[in-house]
């Protein structure tokens, strides 16, 4: 069993080094690909649940079976039987919006407005983190300024509510604010 564990590792490797819309990867392309559970309880018949991006960080939904190969010990290829993606899967984001002097006026309300249509368009399950960013913005995704940043939530109520009441700030510091997003984003625990 252990063996076959490993095959199916090397399987998902082959992965990595074949995709790039049913051609083969450029050189310097990067994809990322996260294995989330191997199933055996049906074996010899596996369930393998994974994810998979490509270098914009998209989902890469159009995978078939073609785009997978296991080998082993040199023996012939095999393809899975079938491949089934899941698009309900809950998403988790972090909400990036510029409050700075620089977009008084109608630029604040459109924005404003921008983020409430994305966060009706969410779906049970998602979760969403705010960054609200102007003046000063603390790296340290622990430090979280209540009026204009969120830490991840289901609870969108709250999310409207300090969209809502967002106030507009002085400077733009876009590159602080994107370094939190991305360190709340790693250090979210994998489901």
């Amino acid at each position: 069993m252990n063996k076959f564990l490993r095959l199916v590792m090397a399987t998902i490797f082959v992965l990595l080094g074949t995709w790039q819309g049913g051609q083969a990867f450029a050189q310097g392309a990067a994809l990322s690909l996260r294995v989330d559970r191997v199933d055996l309880t049906g074996f010899p018949d596996v369930s393998v649940h994974l994810r998979a991006w490509d270098s914009a960080g998209l989902p890469l939904s159009a995978l078939t079976t073609e785009d997978f190969t296991l080998v082993e010990d040199q023996g012939a290829p095999l393809r899975p039987l079938s491949i089934k993606p899941d698009l309900e899967a809950p998403v988790r984001v972090v909400l990036v919006m510029d409050v700075s002097g620089s977009m008084a006026g109608q630029p604040f309300e459109d924005a404003k407005q921008a983020a409430t249509r994305f966060l009706d368009r969410l779906k049970p399950g998602d979760q969403v983190a705010l960054i609200a960013f102007s003046d000063s913005v603390d790296p340290d995704p622990t430090v979280l300024d209540p009026a204009r940043e969120l830490a991840f939530t289901s609870d969108l109520s709250i999310v409207y509510d300090t969209i809502e009441n967002l106030k507009l700030g002085k400077n733009t510091h876009l590159y602080l604010a994107l370094v939190k997003a991305m360190q709340m984003i790693a250090q979210t625990p994998s489901d």
